[in-house]
């Protein structure tokens, strides 16, 4: 393949260039991020991804307190000896169903 002159490679890199420019220029402009393009408007709302990112964050940071104080619960239950004795209740009752 014949690339011909020189010329040709640099109006290439030439117009690469342009377009990089015009590009980096237009998000300038309206201020538009790759995150808000894909986030849309409530990224910038929310102060940008920084903010987004925390608000999730200390969402997730309640769901696992409220997940872990349930299974403290459910722990004291297990754990529980009227609850165990109960259950060792329910076992010779239905040990004593099927010898009858």
């Amino acid at each position: 393949m014949d690339w011909g002159h020189p010329e040709f490679v640099l109006s290439i890199i030439a117009m690469a260039l342009t377009a990089s420019v015009i590009k980096s220029a237009f998000h300038a402009r309206y201020r538009s991020s790759k995150h808000e393009l894909l986030h849309g408007p409530e990224a910038r709302r929310n102060g940008g991804e920084v903010d987004v990112l925390r608000n999730e964050n200390s969402r997730l940071i309640e769901r696992l307190e409220t997940h872990d104080d349930r299974i403290a619960v459910l722990e004291r239950i297990v754990t529980d000896s009227s609850y165990r004795l109960g259950h060792e209740i329910e076992a010779l009752r239905e040990d004593k169903g099927k010898v009858q």
